[in-house]
């Protein structure tokens, strides 16, 4: 946890709190009470784990495959498709949020008390409820598979953290990613991370390979490589004219969840988010041409869209990962069911302030290496 960083949060807060932020400062208090309650939940069940089964610490760790593409890229429908191999293990957005072993055990116990059953049910539905506001953009649900940022925001290493401390950013300068922190912060993290993925895997079977989709990888690829030297990794390409403002707007659609309509692109909040989306183009384009070959897949947007069970098939080969005939014929199932992650809205750059000559300007090495106009 960087909780240097997480002191500056609370000092931004406090002298938010006598200025035009005030507002959002305020909106921000229930998210801390999620974070503080989890952060409690999860620092007890885990040590309950570690009294009644230690043995998650044997829990190899081996060659785990993260699709690290930015956000409105494929990522999710490329995830579930590469999540149907019984071999791979991925978590849900509900088990991302609360991890040990120990609580989860208790819910389950309490589900089969009819009159505890219909409160958790309750509360997990409103959970949902609140959640599907981002349905035009993202669908995210308790019980459906999701990126495993729960756990980075935890830490406070996320972008997300300016749900927590609205101004945060614009004090800092913009959004510092992980592999840009000191590296005791770096190093804690992986750790820490490390720790989730073997308490995970322990639970759902040590022998699987776990997957993960996380669309701000980018600022995390060199911490990744550092701890897991033996994963392979999947980028997809998607056109930043078409990518950035998709998912500048899914911040916006997730920070009108917390806090209300922040104008763009006029609110200093934006800058630190538009340099965020397009660094992560940059950080990614250097890996993979750093990366080992063997190690790192590049596919095309367009291409997983027009035949995501083709490409799927060529993660495969690429990563020498034998294709099981029964799997074969579910990732062809599963393809049928791809419109599920097709949203149809389209976003431009003017919504943000932006010019295609300006993006085109400030990615030019990435325009350049992918041949796009």
């Amino acid at each position: 946890m960087d909780r240097a960083f997480l002191r500056r949060i609370l000092r931004a807060n406090l002298s938010d709190l006598a200025g035009h932020r005030r507002a959002e400062v305020l909106r921000s208090v229930p998210m801390w009470m999620d974070v503080l309650m989890r952060g409690a939940l999860n620092g007890v069940g885990h040590f309950i784990d570690d009294m009644r089964d230690p043995t998650w610490r044997d829990v190899e760790v081996r060659a785990p495959i993260f699709v690290v593409a930015p956000p409105r890229s494929g990522t999710t429908l490329l995830f579930h498709m590469l999540a149907e191999d019984p071999r791979f293990a991925a978590v849900t957005l509900g088990r991302s949020m609360l991890r040990p072993a120990s609580v989860l055990g208790f819910l389950s116990a309490m589900q089969q008390r009819p009159r505890m059953a219909g409160a958790l049910a309750k509360v997990g539905e409103q959970i949902d409820a609140k959640m599907s506001s981002l349905d035009e953009t993202h669908t995210l649900r308790l019980a459906r598979l999701e990126e495993d940022e729960s756990f980075f925001n935890d830490q406070f290493v996320a972008i997300n953290v300016h749900l927590l401390g609205p101004s945060i950013h614009e004090r800092t300068g913009g959004h510092v990613v992980l592999d840009d922190r000191p590296a005791k912060v770096r190093e804690s993290t992986m750790a820490a991370y490390r720790e989730f993925i073997q308490r995970f895997l322990h639970s759902v079977g040590p022998e699987r390979t776990y997957l993960a989709k996380n669309v701000y990888s980018a600022g995390r690829l060199a911490s990744l490589d550092a701890e897991f030297p033996d994963s392979r990794m999947i980028n997809i390409l998607r056109h930043p004219y078409q990518q950035i403002p998709s998912a500048l707007e899914l911040i916006r659609a997730v920070t009108k969840g917390a806090w209300g309509e922040i104008p763009a692109p006029a609110d200093p909040f934006w800058k630190p988010m538009i340099d965020a989306v397009l660094d992560q183009h940059r950080r990614l384009l250097a890996w993979e041409r750093k990366m080992p070959k063997q190690r790192w897949v590049t596919l095309r947007y367009d291409e997983v869209i027009a035949d995501p069970a083709a490409n799927v098939r060529r993660v495969y080969e690429h990563f020498g990962i034998p294709l099981a005939e029964t799997h074969s014929w579910r990732l062809d199932e599963a393809a049928k069911d791809a419109g599920e992650f097709k949203k149809s809205r389209k976003y431009a750059l003017e919504d943000f302030g932006l010019t295609k000559a300006e993006v085109r300007e400030r990615l030019a090495d990435v325009f350049a290496a992918y041949g796009w106009e």
